[in-house]
């Protein structure tokens, strides 16, 4: 099975993300988790495409080359070093060339993400001059961004973090502080996207949200460092190599990829109350410590972020299609496939959805006795409740 789409036995009724300033937790199917730290060649990971392409702008153009592309990972040797600089993956942006200068860019190969949690583990540079992404994208309409400028730090205590939803509308914009040097270390950056609203995290901490403008349609995560020298945003260009590594990259979301996938997920799920059906994942907090346990539950168990649980991990195979996405409650409506039982005056549920357009209850169902207000079952546990 391709490693991107792994959904393992003991999380078969989904990631469960407990957003600070929610109400209600978020369920998702699907997981796609890349340990930066541990990847030889970043070439050879058909979850990823390195961009190749020249960019006009002024005053100086861009240019992506591969070659700016640099897999890093911590060594075998006993210090666990990496051969050159920081661990992990490394995208440069060098001085310019004949008035164009090398950056770098790379993108999931799937283009089926939706509403999820999106989180990247990075560490800026602290080299002035260039701008560093980790963005949703669908189009110039559907884009979520966060960015660090390196410029823009002016004191020990500035360190501000750019947050632009582009929307056909005036796109909406924060730019908080984080209390912390973005070159310092590894921070996790992060993004939980909903029908709702888009929040954002930083070392698991809420900076903003944002309830306008979000993104309809579903999407890949790009990751680029670049500098065109416009005094206005990035300034520069550096006068020597840039480079912002990153660490690992965790999406848990809904895929557009298939109208049935979550209904096939939930109803896949045979026992929500039993250990591990339901997996939350943990929030991170502080600088990474690249030597302490970090969870990658597509690789079968907790891992250090620096030793890999896998050696010879299932490639991945590119998505060929991005259907437009459709709620839980309209994917239900449309798969009825078994005969409801009679509970109570309604029909008890053969599909995992509950009200709505057939009115199924959960009551005597093998899922639980609840329904949330997203039209779905939940399943309480002695640490939280997953909605569904």
């Amino acid at each position: 099975m391709p490693q991107s789409l792994l959904v393992l036995a003991d999380c078969e009724c989904g990631y469960v993300i407990k957003s600070p300033g929610s109400d209600e937790p978020q369920v998702y199917t699907d997981a796609f988790e890349t340990n930066f730290l541990q990847q030889n060649d970043i070439a050879s990971d058909a979850d990823w495409i390195v961009q190749k392409y020249p960019r006009d702008s002024t005053p100086f153009r861009q240019l992506n080359q591969a070659q700016n592309v640099v897999s890093n990972p911590i060594s075998g040797d006993s210090a666990g070093r990496a051969k050159s600089g920081d661990p992990g993956l490394q995208l440069f942006v060098k001085p310019p060339v004949n008035g164009a200068v090398p950056i770098s860019e790379l993108v999931t190969s799937r283009t089926d993400m939706l509403y999820g949690s999106y989180r990247a583990a990075l560490k800026y540079t602290a080299v002035p001059g260039t701008c560093g992404g980790f963005f949703f994208y669908y189009d110039d309409n559907n884009e979520i961004d966060v960015e660090l400028l390196s410029s823009r730090r002016t004191s020990d205590s500035t360190n501000p973090v750019f947050l632009v939803i582009h929307s056909p509308s005036p796109p909406p914009s924060q730019s908080p502080q984080v209390p912390f040097h973005p070159d310092d270390g590894f921070h996790e950056y992060r993004f939980d996207w909903t029908p709702d609203s888009v929040s954002f995290f930083a070392d698991g901490a809420l900076i903003g949200t944002m309830n306008s403008g979000l993104p309809t349609h579903p999407g890949r995560i790009i990751f680029n460092h670049w500098s065109n020298g416009d005094n206005g945003w990035t300034r520069g260009p550096p006068t020597e190599n840039a480079v912002m590594s990153i660490a690992y990259v965790k999406a848990y979301f809904n895929s557009s990829s298939d109208a049935g996938a979550t209904q096939r997920q939930l109803t896949d799920c045979k026992d929500p109350a039993a250990p591990n059906a339901v997996c939350e994942v943990p929030d991170m907090s502080g600088v990474l410590d690249i030597e302490q346990p970090t969870r990658f539950f597509t690789k079968g168990d907790s891992s250090s972020a620096g030793s890999a649980a896998t050696s010879n991990p299932p490639q991945p195979t590119k998505p060929t299609s991005s259907p437009t996405p459709q709620a839980p409650q309209q994917q239900s409506a449309q798969t009825q496939s078994a005969t409801a039982t009679e509970e109570g005056g309604k029909k008890t549920t053969v599909d995992a959805s509950c009200g709505g357009e057939k009115g199924y209850t959960c009551l005597g169902g093998q899922w639980g006795d609840c329904c949330s207000s997203h039209g779905w079952w939940y399943v309480s546990s002695s640490s939280f409740v997953a909605l569904f």
